[in-house]
């Protein structure tokens, strides 16, 4: 996560491979945001979250991620371990 937020995202980039959006922030936003599912906020990787956060604000992204936004909600009391 710390490559993530630090070398390809930094402060500097909206995207994985700088100002526009590429396949690469299509698949990885999907790798990343399956740890939200267990209750992952990456609160140390302000970029990440930042991208996190450009990618959810896309027009598609809420009818897209329908089906797993309502599995995650089903998810939201239950406890988890953290490693």
């Amino acid at each position: 996560m710390d490559i993530l937020d630090q070398h390809f995202l930094g402060k500097d980039h909206d995207f994985l491979c700088g100002d526009r959006i590429t396949l690469a922030d299509y698949v990885g936003i999907e790798m990343v945001t399956l740890g939200e599912l267990v209750h992952c906020t990456y609160q140390n990787y302000p970029n990440v979250r930042r991208w996190i956060g450009r990618m959810k604000g896309l027009e598609h992204w809420a009818s897209a991620h329908e089906a797993v936004d309502g599995f995650a909600a089903s998810l939201k009391d239950r406890q988890f371990v953290s490693i």
